[in-house]
């Protein structure tokens, strides 16, 4: 008894059949497997509520509004925000992968993002946060054994923004009468050495919207279904709502996607629409 309660997992007496030891040892072996599960569900579920949209709905000029799903797994998108003295800062990622490695290394990439967000110049320089997390992405021991695609918007005054993607689906703007992706785009981070990205700067005007997301919008499209029929229930909806508060929007689109992917998407989706507040 003693020895139990010092640790011990198991003890047997002499004499000892085979039976006996083979039985004692897949005891221990399962009760390791069970303590090994329910830590890595600790473990797991801490990073995933720290990867959790935890941004305001609304700042300076802007309105926003977040909602995402995932597979189970969670962890491969994340969004950061930044404010700084003239402007707002969000930048969208997607990590490859749904797994465990998958949601530590979104952790990671989260962690090291906010610290490149505390420098303006990256900041109001989109383009630039690319390169150097490219660069990061392609030397680094750690991240340089997944890959990501990543949406950089910068939000001014004025009804500004600039956008930077690398790999990452462009935003689309929604006016009343038509969706457009933005003309922008940029190769997946760490595949060339010293790889540039462009900014595209546009007007958003109080009219209109911009929709960011991640891949899995689309990517979840259950087999058999069309994707360009997605597309359009996804954009009607879009266009029909434009009298709605932002929130009702995208309330709907998430309820489009959920109906689609029967609440089973087989990709995370992580998506936002953004106004100006003179809307």
């Amino acid at each position: 008894f003693s020895a139990l309660k010092s640790g011990v997992d198991e003890f047997l007496t002499k004499p000892i059949n085979r039976e006996v030891i083979l039985s004692s040892i897949e005891k221990v072996f399962a009760r390791r497997q069970i303590i090994d599960s329910n830590l890595r569900n600790i473990i797991n579920s801490k990073i995933s509520e720290s990867l959790a949209p935890n941004i305001p709905s609304s700042f300076r000029d802007w309105n926003l509004a977040l909602g995402y799903r995932n597979t189970g797994n969670g962890g491969g998108d994340f969004i950061l925000h930044q404010s700084n003295i003239d402007s707002e800062t969000l930048v969208l990622a997607d990590v490859m992968g749904h797994d465990e490695c998958s949601k530590f290394f979104s952790f990671a990439f989260a962690g090291y993002l906010r610290g490149l967000l505390f420098n303006p110049e990256f900041c109001h320089n989109s383009n630039f946060l690319l390169e150097i997390l490219s660069n990061t992405t392609m030397t680094d021991k750690v991240f340089s054994q997944t890959m990501l695609t990543c949406c950089v918007i910068n939000l001014s005054s004025d009804n500004k923004i600039s956008v930077s993607t690398a790999g990452h689906p462009p935003p689309l703007l929604i006016t009343k009468n038509s969706i457009e992706p933005i003309a922008t785009s940029g190769i997946m981070l760490g595949i060339l050495e010293n790889a540039e990205y462009d900014k595209t700067d546009f007007v958003l005007n109080a009219e209109e919207r911009l929709l960011i997301y991640t891949d899995g919008l689309f990517d979840s499209v259950q087999q058999g279904h069309s994707r360009d029929a997605f597309r359009e229930q996804l954009y009607s909806s879009l266009l029909s709502s434009m009298d709605e508060c932002i929130e009702i929007a995208l309330d709907n689109l998430l309820q489009i996607f959920d109906e689609n992917n029967q609440g089973k998407p087989t990709d995370d989706v992580l998506l936002g629409l953004i106004e100006n507040k003179k809307r």
